[in-house]
């Protein structure tokens, strides 16, 4: 990858750039005490794998508008942003939560550790993200992007917790089309669409762009999150990491479980077509983010 050429398949983006992430990623985690139990489960569920999919959705966005600069820039945000999703699954695991016992074919950070050390763990994350972009030296970036940064990310937080609380009201009950549409943007759409955002930030894309890309954020977490719903009625427990089931058990609401397999497909399929209705209003040569959304919704994991 060199120049400005913005047109690299999304898979030579992930080559070169999440191996950065995840030893940045390595570099925050050995930088704090060692053989105390707090930080030895931070480490544990933050270098315990996954798809990276919200730190390459961060770079996707900044390589898309701002070419091969942006996104090496990119990376501490990035890193960031993953700190932040993994604080929201130590919490999403928690018994009082999700209740679920495997991640990444692992046991969760709850059952290595603890439900208290897990839900401190999963705080202090949160924290250690705020407190990495505000001191980290950021090639590249102003401060004031690195502030604007911050604040997207604390935005979209604020409307996960809530997606949570409502999801967890929902449990055991018959809610509707809409509630359920409120639900997926907060939960999981809105960290989404901050980190498409953040990516054009760091891309120097201009306030109008920047919502446009966040409306491809957002439809695109949609449809991530209906994807997301439907493997955990058809996908497959070992590719997943973690049992299939648990959804079924606590009666969770999801689109398969309200409008059925073929009905979530067709909703799936819509909000994909809204994600690139908005991302043609960018006029954006790079095939990434078309790629970004295809991988979002044909994972199987």
């Amino acid at each position: 990858m060199g120049g400005d050429e913005r047109s690299f398949p999304l898979a030579v983006l992930a080559d070169v750039y999440r191996p950065r992430v995840d030893a940045e990623l390595h570099r925050v985690a050995q930088s704090w005490p060692p053989k105390q139990k707090l930080y030895e489960a931070m480490r544990y569920a933050l270098l315990a794998g996954g798809k990276r999919m919200r730190p390459l959705t961060v770079l996707a966005c900044a390589y898309a508008v701002g070419g091969e600069g942006a996104a090496r820039r990119a990376v501490p945000v990035a890193a960031a942003v993953e700190m932040v999703h993994v604080f929201t699954l130590i919490h999403d695991d928690l018994p009082c939560m999700d209740d679920s016992d495997f991640r990444w074919s692992r046991p969760t950070c709850h059952k290595a550790f603890g439900e208290d050390v897990a839900l401190l763990a999963g705080d202090a994350l949160l924290n250690e993200a705020y407190r990495y972009l505000s001191t980290t030296s950021v090639s590249g970036l102003f401060k004031k992007q690195i502030l604007k940064v911050i604040e997207v990310i604390s935005s979209a937080i604020r409307s996960v917790v809530h997606g949570q609380v409502l999801d967890l009201a929902a449990e055991g009950k018959d809610v509707s089309r809409d509630s359920l549409r409120e639900i997926h943007l907060n939960k999981t759409a809105a960290l989404l669409e901050a980190c498409c955002v953040c990516g054009g930030i760091v891309g120097n894309l201009s306030i109008g762009r920047l919502k446009v890309l966040g409306e491809f954020g957002r439809e695109m977490g949609l449809a991530y999150q209906i994807r997301d719903d439907l493997l955990m009625f058809e996908g497959d427990e070992k590719s997943l990491g973690k049992p299939v089931d648990l959804d079924e058990q606590k009666k969770k609401a999801t689109y398969p479980r309200l409008l059925g397999i073929d009905e979530s497909r067709e909703l799936m399929e819509a909000a994909r077509k809204r994600s690139l209705a908005h991302l043609s209003r960018l006029k954006l040569k790079a095939r990434l983010l078309p790629e970004l959304l295809d991988f979002a919704i044909a994972r199987v994991k």
